[in-house]
């Protein structure tokens, strides 16, 4: 965006950075009976601010503003600031349409204190056409239809797991607030008479404990706005230090409770409350009627996925060069944005966290571009007694080398790099070959050598801001139920802290049905990746959409048992390459290669693909895929709809409880022109629908929308209804799917038409409540079979 430094510090100084206005537009009408919000016609936004803006010398951008003005404000919009951009100059023009609502965030975050028979949603959407970029955020809110009575309560967190604790609960004499897993492994009579038993490891949610919106800080040289990223960082810190200040408070009664029951306290979370305890079955028992408890769950054992050795790399596994063109991660490299011409050094401030045994720190693949660079990385220990930057212990000399290189390896998937000459001693092709699929993105690495802190390790991500967060460490749980030790903060981790949590589906997958995950990837909070078998005869990036690159047998699958249908829920979101090349971390210099398999490293491919694209976003559209896990949402739209064993079949209205939305891709967006991206969130009580109208570039062939929602169990889950209506001079036929699951998606033919109508529904099952919708959709002019 082109504009003198007085209006910069203009847009900060007022507080409001987004509400400049260089042309305005004519707002939608609120209803009469419309909620107080702020909203009026946009000329009352006129002032002097505007004259700082400059007009448009590109006839493209004019164009383009002149065609929005023509265009009336979608029904329900309350306001949109929209950034109309030449793709080849660079000039960007930004708009405003309408006036922002004062309480309509404070909605978005808490729907129960919005006003009633109102629904409210955000979006945000990008699209290119004529050399134009047009990007738009948006808050909308539309009446209601469903009375106050029929959609039923917006309930508390405390009430929804009263519930599902209630639903398992089988009637015998153990309190109902102990989760079903530690149920079974208590022993009713031991912890009835009282006897001691074994200690076991718990975790303990309490009550009553409100969410936080931690805010992000953005990059400190995006722009020049350094005192203004400075000052979100001192929000931040403040926002951090008040939640421990107050989550003390709450925990304290609770680790009295335990030690005077003779129990440890091994950790108390200030982010979720939740506090890490051993115990003997008695004093579970006591605890569980302790009036600040919510549940009590077991602790299961973490453990890397099983990851293995292929011994020496020959062609036969996927390389990094096979993955690269493959996923499209070439149309990413070098994007407008803060990217330099062939650069991969650091640049896109996107923060890859994980929590791991070990790493090799000192490796060229961390290193920014060149041998004597800095690192894009920081290093913490988490070991007791640790907690502190740069205090990695040396793990190499442990002895089970395949056991302690599983960390590096993950890392090295995601985030290293050797295309600047980090170590000069490699060929063009093997710098690829090594370079993982985000060479631009920072590594925060936590060790925890006995994989035993879960907990702090999601806790030490959000305190140090990470925006995505991958796993490739599971439980020995394969209940498949969506429920484990650490719930609470792993939902505060994507909610809360706005980081996308990226998780391997894990390596014990025999049978084409049963449920193999194992926790949490079985949680829908979760970017679950399952594994592609890429060897022989899936050896090359050609392969990549054909049947001759099918679901690894070794991977686990989904399949969780969804209302009483088995088998039915699509636990795994994405598929990625299972069977990889990658470097050896004893050998430094020269870097060396070895096989590896396993979706250890299926998970860490996605994670990269998805920093790219929350940079590209970004830069080219707004922040808003960086809060709330509507990344996750993102990458749903990136999966070629396979189904089936082979993957052969593409899906028009289904997902896969092998392959969840397909195997893993990128659009390449500055390689075409004729697309648009649109993704959103809203908040639906029982019965209740959202719908938008979307215009379709002209020449659109192809329409692709995802829908998943934010319960947390597979229990009892509202169905998503997805209705799909093509419009505007085509035959396109109106289509509907109503999906017991906690995803769905539809894929349409869109040849001649100019518009297409989505509505989205809770359709609630039993005592299924409230959910918040997340929703994304692509139109393209692309017909390729191997994309979509």
């Amino acid at each position: 965006m082109r504009m003198t430094m007085d209006a910069k510090l203009l847009r900060f100084a007022l507080g409001i950075a987004c509400f400049v206005v260089a042309t305005t537009f004519v707002s939608a009408a609120p209803a009469p009976d419309a909620p107080a919000t702020g909203m009026s016609q946009a000329a009352h936004l006129q002032s002097d601010a505007a004259a700082l803006e400059p007009k448009p010398t590109s006839a493209r951008v004019a164009a383009a503003i002149e065609r929005l003005r023509l265009q009336p404000a979608p029904a329900g919009e309350a306001f949109a600031l929209i950034k109309v951009t030449d793709r080849t100059t660079g000039e960007r023009v930004m708009l405003t349409r309408g006036v922002p609502p004062p309480n309509f965030d404070a909605y978005l975050v808490d729907p129960a204190t919005a006003p009633a028979g109102w629904i409210f949603a955000e979006e945000s959407a990008l699209g290119a056409e004529d050399g134009v970029e047009i990007a738009i955020r948006s808050h909308s809110m539309v009446p209601s239809k469903i009375a106050a009575e029929e959609a039923g309560p917006v309930l508390s967190e405390d009430d929804e797991e009263y519930l599902r604790l209630a639903r398992q609960y089988d009637g015998g004499p153990l309190p109902l607030r102990i989760d079903s897993d530690l149920r079974k492994a208590l022993g009713v009579r031991s912890a009835l008479d009282g006897a001691d038993g074994e200690p076991i490891h718990v975790a303990i949610e309490l009550r009553n404990v409100a969410h936080v919106r931690i805010p992000k800080a953005p990059d400190l040289e995006a722009g020049g706005h350094l005192w203004a990223a400075l000052e979100i960082q001192a929000q931040r810190e403040r926002v951090i230090g008040e939640r421990k200040l107050a989550i003390r408070s709450r925990q304290m009664p609770v680790e009295q409770a335990v030690r005077a029951a003779g129990g440890l306290v091994l950790y108390s979370s200030w982010l979720s409350g939740t506090v890490e305890a051993m115990l003997t079955p008695a004093a579970i028992v006591a605890l569980a009627g302790h009036p600040a408890v919510r549940s009590i769950e077991k602790v299961l054992e973490n453990t890397a996925s099983g990851a293995s050795l292929g011994g020496t790399p020959t062609k036969d596994y996927f390389d990094g060069i096979d993955i690269f063109d493959s996923t499209h991660q070439s149309a990413f490299d070098n994007h407008e944005g803060y990217h330099s011409a062939g650069g991969h050094s650091y640049t896109s401030r996107v923060t890859i966290g994980m929590v791991e045994e070990c790493i090799r720190e000192d490796s060229p693949a961390w290193r920014n571009n060149n041998p004597s660079s800095s690192f894009r990385a920081r290093f913490y220990d988490i070991d007791p007694l640790g907690h502190t930057l740069g205090s990695v212990e040396n793990c190499w000399a442990d002895g089970d080398g395949e056991k302690f290189e599983h960390g590096h390896w993950v890392a090295s998937m995601m985030v290293a790099d050797f295309m600047d000459g980090q170590e000069p001693a490699l060929s063009t092709n093997s710098r690829r070959r090594l370079t993982g699929s985000c060479p631009e993105c920072y590594l925060t690495f936590f060790q925890d050598q006995n994989l035993n802190q879960r907990i702090e390790g999601l806790d030490r991500a959000c305190e140090k801001g990470v925006d995505i967060f991958q796993s490739s460490v599971g439980t020995n749980a394969q209940s498949c139920d969506g429920n484990g030790g650490f719930d609470g903060t792993l939902q505060d981790l994507t909610l809360d802290c706005g980081a996308l949590f990226v998780q391997s589906a894990g390596n014990n997958g025999s049978g084409s049905g049963s449920c193999t995950t194992a926790y949490p990837a079985d949680h829908p909070w979760t970017l679950t990746v399952g594994g592609v078998r890429t060897d022989i005869p899936c050896s090359d990036d050609s392969d990549w959409f054909t049947s001759n690159c099918v679901y690894d047998s070794g991977a686990s699958r989904g399949g969780a048992t969804y209302n009483g249908d088995s088998n039915r829920a699509s636990v795994i979101d994405l598929a990625a390459p299972y069977r990889v090349i990658t470097l050896d971390p004893d050998v430094l210099t020269p870097a060396t290669q070895i096989r590896i398999q396993g979706t250890s490293f299926s998970s860490p491919i996605v994670a990269g693909l998805a920093g790219r694209m929350m940079d590209f976003w970004r830069q080219h559209a707004d922040t808003s895929v960086f809060y709330s896990n509507r990344m996750k949402t993102m990458m749903l739209l990136f999966g070629d709809r396979s189904t089936g064993q082979t993957g052969a079949i593409r899906t028009d209205d289904d997902t896969s409880k092998l392959w969840g939305v397909g195997r893993v891709t990128l659009f390449p967006f500055d390689e075409s022109d004729g697309w648009w991206l649109r993704r959103g969130s809203v908040y639906l009580k029982k019965k209740e629908d959202y719908a938008f109208d979307q215009a379709l570039p002209s020449g659109a062939k192809m329409v692709k929308v995802v829908v998943w929602h934010d319960g947390k169990d597979y229990a009892t889950e509202p169905k998503i209804k997805l209705e799909v209506d093509p419009g505007g001079g085509c035959s396109a036929p109106n289509t509907v799917i109503e999906e017991s699951d906690s995803k769905a998606l539809q894929f349409r033919r869109v040849d001649g038409c100019s518009t297409v109508h989505v509505r989205i529904r809770n359709s609630p099952v039993g005592l299924s409540g409230s959910r918040r919708f997340h929703f994304a959709l692509i139109a393209t002019r692309a017909t390729s079979e191997r994309v979509w």
